[in-house]
Parts: structure tokens; C-alpha cells; sequence
């Protein structure tokens, strides 16, 4: 990918995460949050928004077969076709200073998706792929908490305003004048605001006066506190007609949402220890076997700790095992150069080679150019310095030996024509000589 695109998904991540946080509270719970500022960097943020938009529409994909696609009407036919498309669409009509369309602002969340994109495309290793996946799919889970909560609010705050409750607060106030709910000669016309369950019990935490009062933290965390507990099927208290149908439409929803987050999270926690688990399987046969023959305690703690030692490495030649077998062999070559060249240039014998053919590239200022054998000798001298490493590197196999194994054992070779070399690239040897 290019660097310029993987840093404007990372602003655009960063502002989705912006807006999928504020944009909520600012709707539902505060509307002064953030107070003129709000309105400065709502227009920003739409700007890189419609941007992205467009920018979506000029960047090439890839189809079924891996290949990229650049052709400018295929790509824009593919992502119009898509839910993206539509979501990206809809998120735009959340524009500044036009509350019509302000809900619509929660389909900035999308873009958050991209960010399990870059962790799942990234070069980290198995274990920190599965770490940050958790933390993604756990933030996902706050979020929808956190929108959840507010847009509670939202639907009993409608209610509250055209309640019993409010009609009392104004009256107390002597602003009677401010009630938008329906009342004939001063009297209450008997709807009942939410009040949060526990208030059922003592009524001393006086929810709505607190709203009254500015305390915005409060009444936030009330309802996060709520939205978080629905998920395991508590009672929210619904009171009137629009907030029993939003916390059934909100219990459905979270169903399948809180299916899929956990299932993702307990896959992903699962393979985090997956290592872990192989060990311990190992172990336990291990300790079985041990108990059935009935060793000593000295030589069953020698053969744990023989395991203990020899674990990572053991999975690190397993999984480079795995990997030479999936990939092409053009590919495996370039594996194996990149293994051994480093280690290749520093052997002495390869470093005494390298010198003689060196040495062999030179041409003899004395031969003059007409003699072109002593040309042609050193062209072709320069060509082998060149490709000796290469051609070297091909030839090399692999072998991933545990400790204390014998590679190669003296007069053990048939022939000749089945004489091996080794070069240690990682480790160390002992070489025992039967004197003949």
C-alpha cells in the first residue's frame, strides 16, 4: 500500500474515533459540549470526510484472484456496489449546523473498521496480531456502549420533556411557560419520565434534578451504566410507549452484536494461547509417560526443564517448517538468502573464495586490450564473484535439528557424491573425530 494512503487512514481513524465519541454525547446528553470549538471541528472533520469519500473512489482494489484492480469504472462501480458506499453516503447528510440529519453522524463509525484492516495486513507476529485484535473488538464494545447510553438518553429525555416531572420542576421555578407538554388549566396530563431502577428503591439520587442542575458527567454515566447492564438482561425501567420499543428493538440489536463481539473475543483468546495450550499438551503426555514408567522425581524434573528450554524453539522450527511449505519455491530461495547471506560473508572459507576470485577479476595492465582471452577471463571471473553467493544459497537446504542431535555422524556417507556441508546459522556444535 501506498505510505501516503496507510497515514490518511490513520487520520481518518482517528477522526472517526473523534466523532464516534463526541458527536453521541453532544446529541443526546451535552449539548454545549466542547462549546464554539465543537462547531470549528465538526466542519474539519467533514471536510477530511468528504475527502475520504472521494478519495475511496480512486483507489484501486483487488478481485477474487488477488489481482489489483486499476480500471477507474470497475472500482467505482465495486465500491458503489457496496455497503460501504452507502454507509459512507449517509454518514455525509450528518453536515455542521444541520441537526435534521445529525443522527446520521454515527455512520462515521464504519471507518473504525479499517484499523482491524491495517492490524490484520500488518508484518507483527501471530501473538501481537491476536493482542491488538482484542483490544479492537473490546473498543468496539465500549463504543456501542457508550452510543447505546446516549441515545437512551435521547428517548427519555423526549419523554421528560413532556412529563409530569418537568411540569413540577417548571412550576417550583415559575417557568411554566418553557412546558412543551400538553396541560389543560395548569394541570399534568399524567406521563411519567424515566427514572433509573435503582431510584425505584430509595429515590434519594434525584436523576432529572440533577440534569437540571448541569450535571452532565452524571446523567452520562447513569445511562452508560445502564446500556451495560442491559447486556446481560437487566432492567432498564421503560416507562412510555417510544422507550419500550427502543429497549426491544436495543435487546434484538444487542443479541446478535454481543453475539458476534464475544465470539470474536473468545476465538482470538483462544488462539492467543495457542502456543501456551500446545506446551502444556506436550507436557502432560510427557508426564503421563514419565509416571508409567516410573522414573525418579531427579530425571522427570531433568526432561521438564529439557522442554521448557527447547519449547520456543521447537515452535520456531515448526512454524518456519510450515512456512517453506506453503510458499513457491522462487520465493523459498529468497527466503533462504536472506537467512544465510548474512552468516555466508562472514565464514572464512567463503571470505578466502570470494578473495580468490576476486583477485582473478583483475586484468593484467601489462596484456594491453588486445588481448581479449585475458579479457573475457576476467569478465567471466566478475560474473562468478557476483553469483557465487546466489548460486550457493540454492543450493542450501534447511535442517531444523533439536538439541543433542547428531547432524551427520563420521563414516555414516555412502559416497562421495552424498558428501554434505553444514553452515551453523544459528547456534552452536560439538564435533567429535574418530581417530581412524
Amino acid at each position: 500500500m501506498d505510505p501516503w494512503r496507510s497515514w490518511w487512514d490513520y487520520l481518518i481513524i482517528f477522526t472517526a474515533l473523534y466523532s464516534t465519541i463526541v458527536i453521541p454525547i453532544q446529541i443526546g446528553v451535552n449539548p454545549e459540549l466542547l462549546g464554539k470549538w465543537y462547531l470549528i471541528i465538526d466542519i474539519i472533520t467533514y471536510i477530511l470526510y468528504f475527502a475520504d469519500f472521494f478519495i475511496a473512489l480512486r483507489t484501486t482494489q483487488t478481485d477474487e484472484l488477488g489481482l489489483e484492480i486499476r480500471d477507474d469504472w470497475t472500482i467505482t462501480t465495486n465500491y458503489v456496489k457496496s455497503p460501504g458506499f452507502w454507509i459512507d453516503f449517509f454518514s455525509l447528510w450528518a453536515a455542521p449546523a444541520v441537526d435534521t440529519f445529525s443522527m446520521f453522524g454515527i455512520f462515521k463509525l464504519n471507518r473504525l473498521l479499517r484499523l482491524l484492516s491495517i492490524i490484520s495486513g500488518s508484518n507483527l507476529e501471530k501473538g501481537m496480531k491476536s493482542g491488538l485484535s482484542i483490544l479492537f473488538y473490546f473498543g468496539l464494545l465500549l463504543i456501542y456502549l457508550h452510543i447505546t447510553g446516549c441515545l437512551w438518553f435521547v428517548f427519555v429525555y423526549e419523554t421528560y420533556l413532556i412529563s409530569d416531572e418537568r411540569f413540577a420542576y417548571l412550576e417550583s421555578i415559575g417557568r411554566l411557560d418553557m412546558f412543551v407538554g400538553e396541560a389543560d388549566s395548569g394541570v399534568p396530563v399524567g406521563i411519567s419520565a424515566w427514572v433509573p431502577p435503582y431510584d425505584f428503591y430509595d429515590g434519594s439520587e434525584y436523576f432529572w434534578t440533577r440534569y437540571e442542575n448541569g450535571e452532565w458527567g452524571f446523567v452520562y454515566y447513569v445511562c452508560l451504566y445502564y446500556a451495560t447492564l442491559i447486556i446481560g438482561g437487566n432492567e432498564m425501567g421503560p416507562k412510555e410507549g417510544k422507550e419500550l420499543l427502543f429497549c426491544v428493538g436495543l435487546n434484538l440489536f444487542g443479541a446478535l452484536f454481543n453475539s458476534y463481539i464475544f465470539g470474536e473475543l473468545a476465538v482470538l483468546l483462544a488462539s492467543a494461547d495457542t502456543k501456551d495450550n500446545e506446551y502444556q499438551s506436550v507436557l502432560d503426555t510427557a508426564n503421563t509417560a514419565m509416571d508409567n514408567v516410573g522414573l525418579s522425581a531427579d530425571t522427570r524434573k531433568s526432561i521438564r526443564t529439557y522442554f521448557k528450554t527447547v519449547q520456543m524453539t521447537m515452535t520456531q522450527q515448526g512454524e518456519l517448517s510450515a512456512l517453506q511449505k506453503r510458499i513457491a519455491p522462487s520465493l523459498r530461495k529468497k527466503l533462504q538468502g536472506e537467512m544465510f547471506r548474512t552468516q555466508l560473508k562472514t565464514n572464512k572459507v567463503i571470505i578466502a573464495t570470494l578473495g580468490t576470485i576476486a583477485k582473478a577479476s583483475n586484468i593484467d595492465p601489462t596484456l594491453g586490450l588486445h588481448d581479449s582471452m585475458a579479457i573475457v577471463q576476467s569478465m567471466n571471473a566478475k560474473k562468478r564473484l557476483q553469483s557465487f553467493l546466489p548460486k550457493l544459497v540454492d543450493k542450501l537446504g534447511t535442517a531444523l535439528e533439536t538439541p543433542e542431535t547428531a547432524c551427520v555422524v563420521q563414516d555414516t556417507i555412502p559416497s562421495d557424491d552424498q558428501t554434505v556441508m553444514f553452515f551453523i546459522n544459528k547456534g552452536t556444535c560439538i564435533v567429535n573425530v574418530t581417530d581412524r
